[in-house]
């Protein structure tokens, strides 16, 4: 029908004497290429792609049109990034292309090689008192090198700010529960929002010996601040530091951590930037000379960014080093797709990999991993499905959604979402009549939050919490129908699944689930099975079955499939009254994430998944 739209409207063009511009295919080749040449071939290929600052001659005074295809070789790592700075039509984007030229996917780096001239730490005290010296590089800092923070990598990966107390996953540098710990009414330990004394950690004698260094303080709000030391007060074990802009907690412990100090460097994989001496010291993460291994520092931010421009995809890249990978914030746009990504290794320092506030997109079967300090993929879009992305190690949000309106977030992997201020599924801020189903979420601190929105419906999704919290929390204001249905919610150590922190005007209802615990005492409730006394009483068809081998193929190995004669086959009932079938008509609320078809025996199963013995799909 599309096709026969577009043919339409082509003869009618042709007709009025306007025929639609042909689109065109031009090709990007960062090792090959040229700026002066046509774009339009392989053997005519640019260097740079149209919208990138590095762009000259022809690349940069192209104009791309609707329909028009820009295809990066693949194999080939690009060192630029690139601002969209024109829009497709509905039906005829202006695609971005990595996967379309060769049987490799084009690479986009956001950092810069540098060379430097490494030698060993002569003395202790030129590494400010480290008796690990010995195993410390030294060189001068790139040009314009002013922040430690940005990202530092050894043979394309992570290296570590240095850090003490050392924690047990670096990349986690924001994980409080293993900083210092400033107890209530402490004499030795005492903190503002502009200094700490510590009379254990901080007994140099040196005036400046914390000069460069800065300080990780958690602050109210549940955030980690950090800020530069601006002075150190040897008498009175004592460090200032710029305003954390937050009050620390006062009515409970507090934590912190210095950072960026050459005396923190302990063990392989460290680094400090000293701003005194503008040099870079490290401790190669592999056991050697720092001369044998290549460095890069990131110096660029967004590989993709847009602002008002819509009808536009980026499809297959690999994204490396940048702060975030695509940024397209305009909700006057529509109709961005981001796809088929792998999006991995970004010091995000609180930014995003993938953020898209331009209404009726996609964003579908990317790869997002080891993000740091950052989130994998937000939205405060309306109509925008987020769907089959694998996000992993981004210690922000996994998925964030911040006032989106009717939004689909289906058949996401959610791994490994740690540190502070870290939930790997959010609905935040106003977002309305969202469906969160057939994801699956485990090794999380916080598996999935929602506050100050309306009519969510989480539905055939698998929540492992992994003994760490709830499986869902609704921090305040939710209004609206909150509907759980056929979720598998193990492994709480609650009594409630879900916890409501300040309850709101909201209707919660649980129907089919397979639950560690209940909700809410005001729930409507019925065909639950609860892995543990919920807080509740059980309704007519709820019952409670405590071994969990009895209902799961394996709870040992987190196979939360039905196994044969578990209580949750064949048990529950049809919920499609109270699931949004008429809001979202293109999701299958009739199969499972495995794709099979509920109650195709006799009922409906409880539960994420319907019961197989073994036969497809």
């Amino acid at each position: 029908m599309q096709q026969l739209v577009y043919l339409a409207a082509f003869w009618l063009a042709a007709l009025l004497g306007a025929a639609p511009v042909q689109a065109v295919t031009y090709y990007v080749d960062f090792l090959s290429g040229n700026d002066h040449n046509s774009g339009r071939g392989m053997q005519e290929a640019w260097q740079h792609c149209p919208g990138d600052p590095a762009a000259a001659a022809q690349a940069a005074s192209a104009r791309l049109q609707p329909g028009d295809i820009v295809l990066f070789k693949g194999g080939i790592e690009y060192s630029g990034m690139v601002a969209i700075n024109a829009s497709g039509e509905e039906g005829r984007p202006i695609t971005f292309k990595g996967n379309g030229w060769g049987e490799e996917k084009a690479r986009i780096d956001g950092a810069s090689l540098w060379s430097a001239n490494w030698k060993v730490c002569p003395t202790r005290e030129f590494a400010k008192d480290n008796s690990n010296f010995a195993h410390i590089y030294f060189a001068e800092a790139p040009e314009a090198y002013i922040d430690f923070r940005n990202g530092l990598f050894e043979d394309g990966d992570f290296m570590w700010y240095a850090q003490g107390p050392d924690l047990r996953d670096p990349f986690y540098y924001d994980d409080i529960y293993q900083y210092h710990q400033i107890e209530l009414n402490s004499a030795q330990r005492q903190q503002t929002r502009t200094s700490i004394t510590d009379h254990a950690i901080l007994d140099q004698s040196e005036a400046d010996f914390w000069n460069g260094a800065h300080v990780a303080t958690w602050v109210q709000g549940n955030l980690v601040a950090i800020q530069p030391v601006t002075n150190f007060d040897p008498a009175q074990h004592t460090i200032r530091h710029a305003d954390l802009g937050q009050e620390p907690y006062r009515d409970r412990a507090g934590y912190y951590s210095l950072l960026n100090h050459v005396a923190l460097i302990s063990r392989p994989g460290e680094y400090a930037y000293d701003s005194d001496r503008k040099i870079i010291f490290l401790q190669p993460k592999i056991a050697g000379d720092a001369k044998l291994h290549e460095y890069k520092v990131q110096i660029r931010e967004t590989a993709f960014s847009l602002t008002s421009h819509s009808h536009i995809t980026i499809e297959g890249f690999v994204i490396q080093h940048f702060s975030q990978a695509v940024h397209a914030d305009n909700t006057a746009a529509t109709g961005v797709h981001i796809l088929g990504n792998d999006i991995s290794k970004l010091c995000c320092r609180n930014k995003y990999a993938i953020f898209v506030n331009a209404s009726h997109s996609l964003v579908a079967k990317n790869r997002v991993w080891d993000c740091q300090r950052g989130v994998g993929i937000l939205s405060s879009a309306t109509d925008i499905a987020i769907r089959d992305n694998y996000v992993s190690r981004t210690s922000r949000q996994g998925i964030w959604l911040m006032g989106a309106k009717h939004s689909l977030v289906c058949n996401n992997i959610l791994a490994d979402i740690r540190g502070s201020h870290s939930n790997a599924l959010s609905i935040y801020s106003g977002s309305t009549d969202i469906l969160v189903a057939h994801n699956s979420i485990y090794n999380a601190s916080s598996p999935i939050t929602f506050e100050d929105s309306q009519n969510l419906t989480f539905f055939g999704n698998q929540v492992d919490c992994g003994g760490r919290g709830y499986a869902a929390a609704d921090w305040f204001g939710s209004r609206g129908r909150i509907v759980f249905v056929n979720n598998t919610l193990v492994n709480s150590p609650h009594t409630n699944s879900l916890l409501v922190a300040q309850p709101g005007a909201a209707e919660y209802v649980f129907i089919n689930n397979i639950m560690t615990g209940g909700g809410p005492a005001s729930s409507s409730h019925d065909y639950n099975l609860f892995l543990q006394s919920p807080a509740w009483t059980l309704a007519l068809h709820e019952e409670l079955q405590p071994d969990a081998d009895l209902v799961f193929r394996s709870a040992a190995t987190a196979d939360w499939h039905l196994k044969a004669g578990s209580p949750a086959v064949d048990s529950g009932t049809n919920p499609l009254t109270v699931l949004p079938l008429a809001e979202f008509p293109d999701f299958d609320f009739l199969r499972d994430p495995d794709g099979r078809l509920r109650g195709e025996n006799t009922a409906w199963d409880r539960g994420a998944y319907e019961f197989s013995s073994g036969r497809s799909k």
